[in-house]
C-alpha cells in the first residue's frame, strides 16, 4: 500500500514514516501542504496521513480537495490533528481521525483497518 504522510512536524513525520515502512507499508512523507498538494497532482496514493494544521496549504483543502479529485477517489484519508474543534469538522470527509498524541498500537490497527481490501 502506498501511502503519502503530510505532517510538518519534524519530530512526528519521521516517526510516522518509519512506523509504516516497518509494518510493510511504501511511504512518502512531505512536511508542508503545498508539497502535498504538488506531490498529489503527480502521484495517487492508497492512503494519506493528514495532518490539519501545515504550512502554505491547509489539511482542510487538501482533504477537500481528495474528495473532489476523480483520481483520488479511493484514497483513504487518516486525519491526524491536536485541534479538538477541528475533529468534529471533518469526520464526515475523513475516512478515520485521529487525536494527537496517539498511540503507535491504535494508529498501526487503523492504518490496517484503512487498507484496501484486494
Amino acid at each position: 500500500m502506498k501511502v503519502l504522510i503530510v505532517e510538518d512536524d519534524e519530530n512526528l513525520g519521521p516517526v510516522v514514516d518509519e512506523i509504516l515502512t516497518t509494518i510493510g507499508y511504501n511511504t512518502a512523507w512531505v512536511r508542508d501542504g503545498q508539497a502535498a498538494m504538488t506531490w498529489l497532482a503527480e502521484e495517487v496514493p492508497d492512503a494519506v496521513v493528514l495532518d490539519m494544521h501545515l504550512p502554505f496549504v491547509s489539511g482542510i483543502t487538501i482533504l477537500d480537495h481528495i474528495r473532489t479529485d476523480d483520481r483520488l477517489k479511493r484514497t483513504r484519508v487518516l486525519a491526524v490533528t491536536a485541534d479538538n474543534l477541528i475533529a468534529p469538522m471533518i469526520q464526515e470527509k475523513a475516512d478515520a481521525t485521529f487525536l494527537k498524541p496517539f498511540s503507535v498500537v491504535d494508529f498501526v490497527g487503523m492504518m490496517n483497518r484503512l487498507a484496501p481490501q484486494t
